[in-house]
């Protein structure tokens, strides 16, 4: 049975294994266990069996607007809906009301898009940019999309 729920720490190891697959191809950046332990709040898991499938996370960046972030859900469960619902759950479990924009740099426009994202500037987002791109091995040719929600 699938089951959506806040990450806890004793996910961190299956969370870093499922991430480890996108980092290899490019498509996430890596976390450690540290950074991850001080970030597992912001997470949702889907388990199915007690195995962690997919996860997410919402990271605030100001006042008003929050970031999507590590969305990866296991290869072997994809095209069924897991990623889909685990981004409309965690805006809407989102503990904090006065976020008005949700935005998320991906390689999955369509996906984002049948979401309610629209695209948008990169360069729009300098909260993004001077605190996390600035250490991206990619931050000078950026290929990711970025896009936004108004809630």
């Amino acid at each position: 049975m699938r089951i959506i729920r806040g990450a806890a720490f004793s996910d961190i190891n299956q969370i870093l294994a499922l991430i480890d697959v996108f980092v290899r191809q490019g498509l996430l950046l890596s976390k450690t266990s540290y950074q991850l332990s001080q970030e597992i709040n912001d997470f949702l898991v889907c388990e199915d069996d007690d195995k962690v499938i997919a996860c997410v996370a919402l990271k605030k960046f100001s006042e008003s607007l929050a970031e999507i972030r590590t969305l990866a859900v296991n290869p072997d469960f994809q095209g069924l809906g897991i990623g889909r619902d685990l981004v409309l759950n965690l805006i809407k479990t989102s503990p904090d009301s006065s976020i008005k924009n949700i935005f998320v740099l991906t390689y999955e426009e369509m996906f984002f898009a049948k979401l309610g994202f629209l695209k948008i500037d990169r360069n729009s987002l300098p909260e993004k940019i001077w605190t996390d791109c600035v250490y991206c091995s990619k931050h000078d040719d950026c290929d990711e999309i970025a896009m936004i929600l108004s809630l």
